[in-house]
């Protein structure tokens, strides 16, 4: 608390006016921002107990003090927990969605067990090298590769090692693609996880109320890079020890102006000694593909389909079935699928796990519990996709996924 006072002889009550200084901001703040948990009246006073039992205790520091006046007074005690939620809860205006753990996108896509080891040892390598070469890491392929799956595994290896600093799934088919929230979104995540920054960040927002008005840039500075620059010369250990960020989808974030700058941000912040290291993830559209080799000092990897990515998705297919067999036909033994049925359907997917998971679902839908029947249909369809009506296996690829197979996979074209 800062508080800065000149003394006269005029008496006050002393509790209003620091009620008054103290709660200012967070007035303001919460006036202007409807659906809020504090309701402001026609008067313009807050109606809130939660304040009310804060500002009372507030008043207590000079108890029994008289015979003087504060004016040109500031005053900001955020070291209530309460009052901090209150602030923080206002900042995410509806992103939690694109967090690791969001209900929203559960279950989430995430690798299934070993597969994409290389490449979330990888990860891991790079993650806890103390004398890596960059700060940033691209993992780029094409559609249905198995982008987000590798994040979300990733994530939820460093979140279980107490070293996951936020992250943002975009999505534009299920509207998580605005390019500023992002920055609120990263911070909210920041503080509810680390105490020392969440005092920060609230002050910051209580001296200025505007902060989450401002261009996504400005907000990287006040609310994320100059707090964490403050704890690292405090020696705070938040700010001494990596925390991973995870952009996953990048292309789907909207405008292309808006893609390019935050790969710019990310650039700028990792020139100074600040804790974060970044995972981005993304399809390899040309204009990201310019700025990562052009603009941005980072490592790259490409998930291609090879050999061993076959194998992931056919082991992936093969554990379904087997999952399938037992949990829906009571069956124990290899019997099912025939041997050449499996082929064709290892053929389909053709290494895209995302082909993968999707034709499982088909199958192994427990609202129908009859797999034979839904693997004789699926075939069915994809022989004949072209000349006869029946529901479509593939629907849900048709928002996001059938525009860019439809050039490897001439009888998706239909979907």
């Amino acid at each position: 608390m800062h508080v800065s006072t000149e003394i006269s002889t005029a008496p006050c009550k002393l509790s209003q006016t620091v009620m008054f200084f103290h709660l200012t901001n967070v007035r303001r703040y919460f006036r202007r921002r409807p659906g809020s948990d504090i309701v402001t009246s026609a008067g313009g006073s807050v109606e809130s107990s939660q304040l009310e039992r804060h500002s009372q205790s507030t008043s207590e520091l000079l108890n029994n003090a008289h015979n003087f006046s504060i004016s040109h007074s500031s005053m900001h005690d955020f070291s209530n927990t309460q009052i901090q939620q209150l602030v923080l809860q206002t900042i995410m205006n509806g992103d939690a969605n694109a967090t690791v753990n969001s209900s929203a996108r559960y279950p989430p896509p995430r690798c299934h067990e070993g597969t994409r080891e290389k490449v979330v040892e990888k990860l891991k390598t790079w993650f806890h090298d103390p004398v890596r070469q960059s700060k940033a890491i691209w993992l780029y392929g094409p559609a249905g590769t198995g982008k987000s799956a590798v994040a979300q595994t990733f994530a939820e290896y460093c979140e279980a090692e107490n070293c996951l600093g936020a992250t943002f799934f975009f999505s534009r088919p299920n509207h998580r693609d605005r390019y500023e929230t992002i920055i609120p979104t990263i911070a909210y995540q920041l503080a509810i996880t680390f105490p020392s920054y969440q005092t920060m960040l609230s002050n910051v927002i209580a001296a200025d109320t505007t902060v989450l008005d401002k261009a996504p840039r400005v907000q990287l500075k006040k609310l994320i890079v100059e707090p964490f620059s403050d704890l690292y010369v405090q020696n705070n250990l938040v700010a001494r020890r990596p925390l991973l960020v995870v952009l996953d989808g990048l292309d789907e974030c909207y405008g292309l102006k808006g893609q390019l700058e935050l790969v710019e941000m990310i650039e700028e912040v990792n020139k100074l000694p600040l804790p974060f290291l970044w995972l981005v993830c993304s399809r390899p559209e040309p204009h990201l593909v310019y700025i990562f080799s052009r603009a941005i000092e980072c490592d790259r990897h490409q998930l291609l389909i090879d050999a061993d990515t076959r194998q992931d998705v056919e082991k992936y297919l093969r554990d379904g079935f087997k999952t399938m067999q037992i949990e829906l036909l009571g069956m124990d033994d290899d019997s099912w699928p025939p041997p050449e049925l499996f082929s064709k359907v290892v053929d389909i997917t053709d290494g895209l796990f995302i082909l993968g998971t999707t034709i499982i679902g088909y199958i192994g839908n427990s609202a129908y519990a009859n797999p034979k029947q839904r693997l004789t249909d699926f075939l069915a369809f994809m022989e004949h996709a072209n000349r006869i009506a029946t529901d479509n296996p593939l629907i849900q690829l048709s928002t996001s996924y059938t525009p860019g197979f439809s050039w490897m996979y001439p009888s998706l074209r239909c979907l």
